[in-house]
């Protein structure tokens, strides 16, 4: 079967019967948990209901609820952020999603592009017992194909872990836009970033992913990423979604590491 058919099929929506495979409790926390990943802030309610494609009083519903469970925080001002318990709950949902990825990709050979969107739907059903299992198949389990850190693997493996920084906070490509055209490597594809598919499987069709070396070009309203084998443009807007870690080939952070703790057991 080609890509795009492949893609198509994706993108249709999971059920058992007439019942969707979607824990919304789950879907917001992941969601909020990615937000503080990138920026290290939440995401207010308009946020949240453009990515979901939710009503505002279905967001306002959702938030109170979590608000009551005491996995978020917010105010009338202020945008939805997990509290530490919200942030405890988020780390294995964020885990399954993540292995899953690592095993669509590496083990059943599912096409880079794809693999986020199945594993928006797997990480949903999937058991601790099947996720260590995935572990011990994959050859590395500690990032995700799109260079997102797997967070909880010890917990997940019955061991105590301390507060732990997953990982440092490196530039977005927004960043260093103000170099104009310059050399810099990939690290890192937020998950906001990976729900554009179509820009998924232009970047995979020239190898701009992870690990690899890049020249951008910024425009007024897009930037131009090209490899020796193509180009793809992205738009000002998602370029803060792209992280890289090394600009005209010297390593290149942000002034500051972001920490998340991750839950003792």
């Amino acid at each position: 079967m080609s890509l795009s058919r492949r893609r198509n099929a994706a993108c249709r929506s999971t059920t058992t019967g007439n019942r969707p495979l979607i824990n919304v409790t789950e879907t917001y926390i992941q969601r909020l948990f990615e937000a503080d990943e990138v920026a290290g802030a939440g995401l207010t309610r308009d946020t949240i209901r453009r990515e979901l494609g939710a009503n505002p009083a279905t967001v306002a519903q959702n938030v109170a609820r979590l608000l009551e469970s005491n996995l978020v925080d917010t105010g009338p001002r202020r945008p939805v952020v997990l509290t530490l318990l919200g942030q405890a709950q988020a780390i294995p949902v964020v885990r399954k999603h993540r292995l899953v990825e690592c095993f669509l990709v590496e083990i059943v050979g599912l096409e880079w592009p794809l693999a986020h969107q199945e594993a928006r739907r797997w990480q949903h059903v999937i058991s601790d017992e099947v996720e260590r299992r995935v572990v011990a198949l994959l050859s590395a389990a500690d990032t995700s194909p799109y260079g997102n850190p797997v967070p909880g693997l010890a917990a997940l493996f019955g061991r105590r872990s301390e507060a732990v920084p997953p990982m440092e906070r490196h530039v977005s490509l927004a960043e260093i836009l103000h170099r104009g055209r310059t050399t810099t490597r990939i690290r890192t594809l937020s998950e906001r970033l990976q729900d554009n598919q179509p820009f998924l499987v232009h970047a995979w069709e020239i190898g701009a992913i992870p690990g690899r070396e890049v020249e951008v070009s910024p425009g007024p309203a897009s930037v131009r990423i090209r490899t020796d084998a193509g180009c793809v443009d992205i738009g000002r807007a998602d370029a803060v979604h792209l992280l890289v870690d090394e600009v005209d080939g010297r390593p290149y952070q942000a002034s500051f590491a972001r920490r998340t703790s991750e839950p003792a057991r």
